[in-house]
């Protein structure tokens, strides 16, 4: 179980993925999606969160959510409690891969209307907007501004700022108000009293944050990340001797094109003289 002076903020994504990912959350998660889309919104299915692809020659794609709406919309919900480098690029990523590979084998495309993709942080990325936290992106034409492909596809950054610029009486800030821990206890109590969608989320989070299963899922998700991270040491390392590996050869070249003997060469860049002489030959 949870302990209980562990933070048990509802942007962790163990809680976020128990409080709005079961079955029984549909109803929930239906009305949290309509007050932070701004449109009615009618479940399918909950699809499997975490979808890999069949293939090692791909990257996973793990998400917290997955949704397929009644009018064949994919909506994915990614939650990030911490800056991540690249984040930008990483929900580009789903957004492009999402709709195939959710696709069967004899699937038409056009079978997903129009794929959706949130990521809620809880930090600012795109600090110099500091007065604006719901940031719109969608595909049009540069020269007169038409949206591409009958807005097959939008991207929506939900960020963190600063307590002073939200509007506590519009529906949507207090909502993202609560998600930021941002209210204080009284603002909380009014909040739960005016807000039933707060007040549920808030009920759900407080009887799964003390789950046995709660544990268990942080457990996964921990090691996943961990595991990811790893894996980005080793390729930003295999890069880093990929990129020397380059400067030697280029020097190489340049050493044999000023006359350079092999044998200078070879101790110059380390090289040893096989790679030297197949580099010669094949230029």
């Amino acid at each position: 179980m949870i302990k209980k002076d562990e933070d048990i903020d509802i942007l962790k994504n163990f809680i976020f993925k128990l409080v709005f990912g079961r079955i029984a959350s549909r109803e929930l998660l239906e009305d949290f999606l309509e007050r932070i889309l701004g449109t009615k919104v009618e479940i399918e299915q909950i699809a499997n969160n975490e979808i890999v692809r069949e293939t090692s020659n791909f990257k996973n794609l793990n998400l917290d959510l997955v949704i397929i709406t009644k009018e064949d919309h994919i909506i994915s919900i990614e939650v990030q409690d911490e800056p991540i480098y690249g984040m930008q690029n990483r929900i580009q990523g789903y957004s492009s891969g999402l709709g195939s590979v959710l696709l069967k084998r004899g699937d038409e495309y056009f079978i997903f209307e129009k794929v959706i993709c949130v990521a809620i942080l809880n930090h600012k990325l795109y600090k110099q907007k500091k007065n604006e936290y719901v940031h719109r992106f969608r595909i049009v034409n540069t020269e007169d501004y038409s949206i591409f492909g009958d807005d097959l596809l939008e991207i929506i950054f939900f960020d963190k700022m600063k307590k002073e610029n939200f509007n506590i009486n519009d529906p949507l800030d207090h909502l993202f108000m609560y998600l930021y821990g941002l209210l204080t206890d009284d603002e909380l109590t009014t909040v739960f009293a005016e807000d039933s969608l707060i007040r549920k989320i808030e009920e759900a989070k407080n009887m799964i944050s003390k789950s046995e299963e709660a544990e268990i899922l942080k457990v996964e998700i921990e090691k996943r990340e961990m595991d990811e991270k790893v894996r980005l040491i080793i390729a930003k390392e295999e890069g880093i001797k990929e990129g020397v590996e380059k400067e030697k050869i280029n020097l190489a070249l340049k050493l044999k094109n000023k006359g350079f003997s092999l044998e200078e060469i070879s101790e110059i860049t380390e090289l040893s003289f096989e790679k030297i002489e197949k580099l010669i030959s094949n230029t």
